[in-house]
């Protein structure tokens, strides 16, 4: 610094000081903490006094360069000449990093739009934190700032836009709702105080499923308010009533435009046309298509679509099957054809199940043979089914129904659609259908016609619409598919009121609807967004300032908790004792510290425990157990500290803490839980639900709590002690490493392996485990699935792509291939012709030929390798196949190199559950491999490169690269942070690679 910036100064001299006195070490952060410090600096015009410091090191040469200590604050004023400070991180060999702040040119505070004038009617404050009390202390010091600032010295939209644009989102969320400052200042106050007033809740696991409005929703002036406060709704509604208008141009009954009759004075003989068939349809589809290009302007998407009717085509357009022309060319020829059929028949709904409506319908028919026909026109729901036909076929199953006791509704409506009555229009419809353009979906959608998910030949075809004309609507199918098949558990109804909303079964976590007759609709869309946004969903906030004028102000800062973790300060605070908690329910609590591996209840005691339990103390003694575990697992002193709807890898768990976690439960609860069933049921709720479902139907100790696999086989068994499964085998091979006699260990690996059963190409399986089924870590729907291959060195589990897949999260479906042979009861394949076989069936009966990338780590690149080649010459190869540091192949001493790995992390790790199966099956893909080197193939190649060549980590001394052809990608860390510590840049560099090839 004295050579630097020391010579030839003019004026003040450099000042120096250290953040290490004023926060303490902080190690790996020192130099985010050190530009922190400066950045604060610049804006408070003041340097720091570095303290504890009386007199300047005695070492240095201070009198060669003008290099003064910061004993005391100095006042560092703006001037002439921009500031600068100079920030060094420092590690034991000297500076890592040196960066240079200069502060910014003066601008005018951040705003949107100067200038405009659009009020906000009503304005949202959203808070978050890392618990629910952490919510509510935001609130406290939000609502005392706004008593100090009062209500002249900020605006609402002012503090709404800084809450927006200033703020990490965390889990914990609240979103406060107020037309003026008065009515958000009782509301903040409400939340601080615990009131269930205001929009809250925690960020949940699953999709967002946006559900489109059949007709009967639509009412008069719908979205006339939108209209007025947002342009995109305004100006999109305008581009679709247009198609419509001129589609509908000449067309019988069509003397006034759509957006007239939408916007018609109410009770005037323009607004009682919304009420016919061919106004009503075009008006929903115009104010749904609007209402989904409002929502998108705010940030928010869907995971999957599904509509109910004329609904359904609206969710084709947001999926992109259809373009704005050709879906206005759809709704308007559907409107038309059925508004030109002679009015008449009847529909009604009936409180009775499916089966039970058929009966009914076929007694009503021999009743009066001569009689017209009904049919199901929907199933809304187990007992909620809708028959249309004509007047007096509804008429006679009505009776047939009342005299049984159900209740029936007659609705009101102009035909009967979704009946017989239909097919006049069909072939008209047809011959239009056939002449616009379909493309297959861009996201997952579901089939009101069928209940499944739309297939290839659903959506993209004219054949389909038609048929979606007569064939009754299986709305409760389709809702049970999203939220079961399709992983969703937010279902936002897009309509103008919440029709679909109520048929929604009571055992989805979230449905709300857009927008509701009985509530402002600016009101109702933000109501929505906020319970929505609680639970998960992207919501862009700033975007809804857009037009105020809103300009960013100071706010509270974060309500830290605020804790000393000295030992002796933990140990002095009351209720805390360390390593102590409380795990139970009602009269069945136990007092306990938090326990060892060593130290967790049998099982027996707990299974009779929870006999003399309700369910609801069952479910809190189990999620109790879980969480007391964690605590102890992760170090906490209390286990109020683990958060029971937090992912397991969002709490810190590694391959190594997960198995120790998983090894005590097993150990608990008697069940046998697989790595894989904390992929499946990734928070501590979940999980307690899922045990306590085991321990409920388990016949004893040995039952499976592990997922299924893709085949609807159980991922696991595994031995239910909770031990580290290491039989004879492996012990006997821990003792030959520990002793250096390591042929002898490598022999007694051989043998064994020997002995065990195996396959040959042509085998399907047998009776046993494959082995072979994908298991899925995470799932998103942005771009097509990662299927991982694991390492071949034991133990290798799913649980190696943890990490990898959580950075991956909400973008892509991230899948483990888990390697045949491995896990209790499977054979070993006879070759590698035989692995790859295994593998590629899996593959292609999971993905069938559906595009997916194949990622690999370490030695796992080789079946890798030899799994693209097979799916090559099967005719589905994969998109590419990604190297995470594959060594280019086996040397000599392959087997050796791998099982003195093993030894090394059974060693250091005694928790790591190794057994005989991973250990033979190691040695026998290490024989398999012996002297193997990859043949050239046409799939795509990226080799990623760790950027740090550690020869100890490796199964031989030379860095790793690949032979054949490939792509190289570096990235920063090791051999091992590859999937560790540095997974999140490992997988978003991935992830962009496969983005750029296209």
């Amino acid at each position: 610094l004295l050579a630097t910036y020391g010579r030839d100064r003019e004026g003040d001299p450099l000042w120096l000081g250290s953040v290490k006195s004023n926060i303490g070490h902080t190690q790996a952060a020192a130099g985010a903490a050190g530009l922190i410090k400066m950045v604060m600096a610049l804006g408070a015009q003041q340097l720091p006094s570095t303290l504890h410091v009386d007199s300047p090191s005695s070492h240095v040469d201070w009198g060669s360069g003008a290099v003064r200590l910061l004993t005391e604050a100095r006042a560092w004023p703006k001037g002439e000449r921009a500031r600068r400070a100079g920030v060094s991180s420092f590690g034991i060999s000297g500076t890592n990093a040196h960066v240079i702040l200069e502060e910014a040119p003066e601008t005018a505070p951040a705003s949107v739009e100067e200038g405009s004038s659009a009020p906000l009617p009503v304005v949202p404050w959203v808070l978050s934190g890392r618990s629910p009390d952490a919510v509510r202390e935001q609130a406290g010091r939000l609502a005392s700032f706004l008593d100090e600032r009062g209500p002249q010295d900020r605006s609402p939209v002012d503090v709404g836009f800084s809450l927006a644009t200033t703020r990490a989102l965390l889990d914990h969320r609240a979103v406060v709702l107020g037309a003026d400052d008065a009515a958000l200042r009782t509301g903040v106050t409400a939340l601080a105080g615990g009131e269930a007033s205001v929009v809250s809740g925690v960020v949940s696991e699953g999709r967002t499923a946006w559900m489109f409005t059949g007709q009967g929703s639509q009412r008069v002036g719908m979205g006339r308010e939108l209209y007025d406060r947002f342009p995109v709704f305004a100006r999109t509604l305008d581009e679709v009533c247009a198609h419509l208008d001129a589609e509908l141009d000449g067309a019988a009954g069509f003397d006034i435009t759509v957006r007239q009759a939408l916007f018609a004075p109410d009770g005037s003989e323009e607004a009682a046309l919304l009420d016919r068939t061919g106004y009503a349809q075009t008006a929903l589809f115009a104010v749904q298509t609007a209402l989904v290009e409002l929502l998108r302007s705010c940030g928010m998407s869907p995971d999957v679509v599904l509509g109910h009717s004329i609904g359904e085509l609206v969710a084709a357009h947001t999926a992109s099957v259809l373009d704005l022309v050709d879906a206005s060319r759809l709704v308007a020829a559907r409107a038309r054809l059925m508004q030109a059929l002679p009015t008449g028949g009847a529909m009604a709904a009936i409180e009775a199940g499916e089966d039970e409506v058929v009966r009914i319908l076929d007694e009503a028919a021999k009743a009066a043979p001569e009689a017209g026909r009904a049919a199901i026109a929907a199933m809304n729901g187990p007992s909620a089914v809708v028959i249309s036909g004509d007047e007096d076929a509804v008429e006679r199953a009505m009776a047939v129904a009342r005299a049984e006791d159900r209740r029936v509704s007659r609705l009101r409506v102009s035909h009967a659609f979704h009946s017989p009555l239909m097919r006049p229009v069909l072939a008209d419809f047809a011959r239009i259908a056939e002449s616009v353009t379909y493309r297959q979906p861009v996201l997952p959608a579901v089939s009101t016609v069928t209940g499944g998910p739309v297939g290839e030949r659903d959506w993209a075809t004219g054949d389909y619409w038609v048929r979606q004309i007569r064939r009754p609507v299986r709305f409760h199918d389709a809702v049970r598919t999203a939220t079961g098949e399709l992983g969703a558990t937010r279902l936002l109804e897009v309509g103008p009121d919440p029709v679909l909303t109520s048929l929604v079964p009571s055992d989805v976590e979230t449905a709300v609807s857009v927008l509701r007759r009985d509530r402002g609709e600016i009101e109702s869309l933000l109501t929505a967004a906020a319970e929505m946004f609680v639970r998960g969903t992207d919501v862009d906030w700033a975007a809804l300032f857009a037009g105020t004028g809103a300009q960013r102000i100071e706010l509270p800062t974060y309500a830290f908790r605020r804790r000393r973790f000295w030992l002796a300060d933990r140990a002095a605070e009351p209720g805390t004792t360390p390593l102590l908690s409380r795990w139970g329910a009602g009269d069945h609590e136990r007092s306990s510290a938090l326990p060892g591996a060593e130290g967790v209840e049998d099982h027996r005691e707990l299974s009779a425990r929870l006999r003399g339990m309700t369910a609801e103390e069952q479910d809190r003694t189990l999620l109790g157990l879980i969480t007391s575990q964690i605590a102890s697992v992760l170090g906490h002193t209390d286990v109020t500290e683990v958060e029971t709807g937090r992912r397991f890898l969002e709490m810190g768990f590694t391959s190594l803490s997960i198995t120790d976690l998983r090894t005590r439960l097993s150990r608990a609860t008697g069940l046998a839980l697989t790595a894989e069933a904390l992929f499946e049921h990734a928070t501590p709720r979940a999980l307690a639900t899922h045990l306590l479902a085991g321990l409920a139907g388990s016949a004893g100790p040995a039952a499976t709590a592990g997922p299924e696999r893709a085949d609807g086989t159980a991922a696991g068994p595994e031995r239910a002690d909770g031990t580290a499964r290491g039989g004879t085998v492996t012990h006997l091979f821990r003792h030959a490493f520990d002793q250096e006699q390591h042929e002898r260990g490598l022999d007694l690996l051989d043998l064994a392996a020997g002995t065990r059963p195996s396959f040959q190409v042509h085998d399907t399986g047998g009776e046993g485990p494959t082995g072979a089924e994908p298991v899925r870590l995470s799932d998103g729907s942005e771009a097509e699935p990662l299927l991982c291959v694991p390492s071949l060195v034991a133990p290798a589990s799913p649980y190696q792509f943890a990490r990898f897949a959580q950075a991956l999260r909400g973008t892509r479906d991230v899948w483990v291939l888990p390697t045949p042979g491995c896990g209790p009861g499977e054979a070993l394949p006879a070759d590698l012709d035989a692995t790859a076989a295994r593998q590629a069936d899996a593959v292609l009966r999971v993905f069938g030929d559906k595009p997916l990338t194949l990622v690999a780590y370490s030695s796992g690149g080789w079946l890798a390798h030899t799994l693209a080649a097979r799916l090559e010459a099967a005719g589905t190869p994969p998109r590419a196949l990604v190297l995470l540091d594959t060594p280019a192949g086996a040397g000599d001493n392959l087997a050796l190199g791998m099982a003195a790995t093993t030894h090394r992390l059974m060693r250091r790790f005694p928790q790591i559950p190794v057994d005989d199966d991973q250990l033979t099956a190691m040695a026998h893909y290490a024989r398999l491999f012996s002297g193997w080197r990859p043949r050239p193939i046409e799939t795509p190649t990226l080799f990623v490169q760790a950027a740090e060549f550690v020869p100890e980590l490796l199964l031989e001394a030379t860095r790793p690269s690949w032979p054949v052809d490939h792509q190289v990608l570096e990235v920063t860390g090791n051999h091992f942070t590859l999937l560790e510590a540095d997974a999140e840049t490992t997988a978003q560099r991935v992830h962009e690679w496969l983005n750029e090839r296209g």
